[in-house]
């Protein structure tokens, strides 16, 4: 049996493919406006706003910026960098007494200082 080009199954074809691409912008649309802000692994995950900052005293009382370039494999700022990075910092510079991580956001800035 063969069917013609005005046959009702392409009718729901075309309805279906309508419906999924519509469903490709709402969904999206919807979670960005209304959804959570940018978090780790989750949507918006590299919409993250804000910027990352960390120095370093010496023993002389002299204080260096750190590039974290460097020190990270990228400097994302929807992640939480002053739960873990001064320590890590205080291990990888061994002249260093005091390490300070900084992270601004929307809501306002977050600093933690660590002695060494």
């Amino acid at each position: 049996m063969r069917l013609s080009a005005g046959a009702g199954l392409d009718g729901w074809r075309d309805h279906v493919v309508a419906g999924v691409v519509v469903l490709l912008f709402l969904v999206p649309a919807v979670l960005l406006v209304a959804g959570p802000k940018p978090s780790r692994l989750g949507f918006q995950m590299y919409s993250g706003y804000g910027m990352v900052t960390a120095s370093w005293e010496d023993r002389s009382g002299q204080l260096h910026e750190v590039d974290l370039a460097h020190e990270t494999a990228s400097v994302r700022t929807e992640i939480d960098w002053t739960a873990f990075l001064p320590e890590e910092l205080c291990r990888r510079l061994p002249s260093a007494v005091r390490v300070e991580v900084g992270r601004t956001q929307p809501g306002g800035l977050q600093r933690r200082s660590v002695a060494c």
